[in-house]
């Protein structure tokens, strides 16, 4: 197995279905409270910033609660309206076991089927079959036919959770807007309602729209006071030569601080910084370093951090290269908390922590070979001169 900064990378990967290190509780109680009350058909907006955890958050929520039917449709997969009814139909089919029969009507393998005594699934199948042969302007009623009779037929309450819809463009919208008519206009023998996941700027921008096919809306905006317990559940600790708990409260205040900083920094893209940072890891590794990770997850960050706010500035990580040294917050910070074995970027006031007297300066792997992060020695040649670091995690080989 290669070296790994990770006890169990699944648990990196860009998916819902995750364990929640990640405290939501707070914000999955709102959602347990919104379905409790659900005694019609509803169509519920979770908003939210894109990467924020919301599909994470109702995967939760489904996992939770197996009394209902839930139905999970991605629609960014599908460009248009017409590709987007076809698809959740499908989905819809899927999820009631009758989507060979309905994909065979399609490839004409069920040609007599209609001959035999018409059942509820036979009478779906037809209704495919005259969907599937209808003129575009019958099409809607026909996709409501059949969503109707399957979940009528459902023994539980069925709860759609609409994904990405708002990525897919104006027929997202239009999509989105049509199910609202549907489930608010159609007469089922069971509770039919849908969560819609929608994003913050999509949201603000096409809030006319929303405000017409959203009954309730639920803001998602997690406060999180910690991501110790995510540190906590995916680091391996075994590979620091530290107290085992610093790690994961120095990597928390750190991307804690680009959170609340950077309104683009969310946990979709610090995981996918993550996982960029065990690969860099792992080649260190194979090159013959003894990487410390804090400082491989430090030196991926800076890829996606600008020295400014200006639309042009440049990247810390191509400013590091360039000078030299750690100079930018709150990277000094971390690299501070480190050398200096505290939990926190910040000091005891709330400000982030700074090396002093100079800056933290990079130097070749040869120099302090056992260290990968120290301060200069009072008494030799670099006396006076600050913090030092190895280039390396700058300049990573693309060769193992």
């Amino acid at each position: 197995m290669p070296p790994n900064i990770f006890l169990n990378s699944e648990l990196l990967k860009e998916s819902s279905k995750v364990s929640d290190l990640l405290n939501l509780e707070a914000e999955k109680e709102r959602i347990v409270h919104a379905l409790s009350g659900l005694s019609e058909h509803k169509t519920i907006g979770l908003i939210g910033k894109h990467g924020s955890g919301k599909s994470t958050l109702l995967h939760q929520v489904i996992q939770s609660h197996p009394k209902y039917n839930w139905i999970s449709f991605d629609a960014w997969q599908f460009p248009n309206k017409n590709e987007l009814w076809d698809a959740f139909c499908l989905k819809i089919a899927d999820h009631f076991g009758m989507l060979d029969m309905m994909r065979a009507k399609i490839d004409g393998e069920m040609s007599h089927q209609a001959e035999k005594p018409e059942t509820d699934t036979h009478f779906t199948i037809k209704k495919w079959d005259e969907l599937v042969k209808g003129i575009p302007t019958s099409r809607t009623y026909q996709f409501f036919e059949i969503v109707k009779h399957l979940i009528s037929g459902s023994k539980k309450p069925v709860i759609f959770v609409i994904e990405d819809a708002d990525r897919a463009g104006d027929a997202g919208l239009q999509f989105i807007e049509t199910l609202h008519y549907f489930l608010s206009e159609t007469t089922f023998d069971q509770i039919a309602s849908a969560f819609v996941l929608v994003g913050s700027e999509s949201y603000s921008k096409n809030l006319s729209s929303y405000t017409k096919s959203l009954d309730i809306l639920h803001f998602f905006e997690p406060k999180h006071k910690t991501l110790k317990s995510f540190f906590d559940g995916i680091l391996d600790l075994s590979i620091y030569k530290v107290n085992e708990k610093l790690p994961s409260q120095q990597l928390s205040s750190f991307f804690l601080y680009l959170m609340q900083k950077h309104d683009y920094f969310n946990l979709r893209l610090m995981k996918s910084i993550l996982r960029r940072a065990n690969e860099s890891y792992t080649k260190l590794v194979y090159q013959g370093f003894t990487p410390d990770p804090r400082l491989v997850i430090l030196a991926e960050t800076s890829h996606f951090i600008t020295i400014s706010e200006k639309p042009d500035a440049q990247m810390t990580y191509d400013a590091i290269k360039e000078q030299g040294a750690i100079k930018q917050q709150p990277f000094v910070a971390l690299a501070t908390s480190i050398i200096g074995n505290v939990r926190s970027i910040h000091d005891e006031y709330g400000q982030l922590l700074a090396y002093r007297p100079s800056d933290i300066k990079l130097v070749d792997a040869g120099a302090h070979p056992t260290f990968e992060i120290w301060k200069s020695d009072y008494s030799g040649p670099d006396q006076g001169k600050g913090l030092f670091t190895k280039k390396y995690y700058f300049d990573i080989s693309d060769e193992y």
